[in-house]
């Protein structure tokens, strides 16, 4: 029962509509750089940065609700993966 209690409490942090897109988002901007070696070999710190803020710059409109109706990434995604994972 405890462990039910944390998986409800997360969810209402907002840990899965918020932090979970926010890690997806980074992860992919994050990796797409490092393969594109835009910034040259050594160039980690610049991707990361670059990362975060593509990251931020999403999530922040989705929690502030300034995403026009149908446009909001968070929500895309959210009901893109579960249809992506069949595949």
């Amino acid at each position: 029962m405890a462990l039910q209690d944390i998986f409800y409490r997360l969810e209402y942090l907002g840990f899965t509509d918020v932090f979970l897109p926010f890690v997806l988002i980074f992860t992919i901007i994050y990796a797409v750089l490092q393969k594109i070696s835009i910034f040259g070999t050594d160039s980690k710190r610049f991707n990361g940065i670059i990362s975060l803020a593509l990251s931020i710059g999403v999530i922040i409109p989705h929690v502030l609700g300034r995403y026009p109706p149908g446009t909001d990434v968070v929500q895309i995604l959210n009901s893109a993966l579960p249809n992506v994972s069949l595949l």
